[in-house]
């Protein structure tokens, strides 16, 4: 079942980390990393696209051993 949510197509750090509620110290160092994409809009301000968003969710599911999809 998907949800649709209306979301900006971007959204701040802070935005990220209340959906995907992780600190934003999290989502930073997700950025930092190269897990989750980010554009700079200037040398302190950076957006999330929310496709990234959706990337990052995809990939962060693991699978258990039965196969299928762990929901977190």
């Amino acid at each position: 079942m998907a949800i649709n949510l209306q979301l900006p197509e971007f959204l701040t750090l802070k935005e990220t980390a209340g959906l995907l509620r992780l600190s934003p110290v999290t989502v930073w160092r997700r950025i930092k990393s190269g897990d989750l994409a980010c554009c700079d809009f200037g040398k302190r301000s950076c957006r999330i696209p929310r496709s990234a968003i959706d990337d990052f969710i995809k990939h962060s599911l693991r699978v258990s051993p039965g196969g299928g999809q762990d929901d977190c």
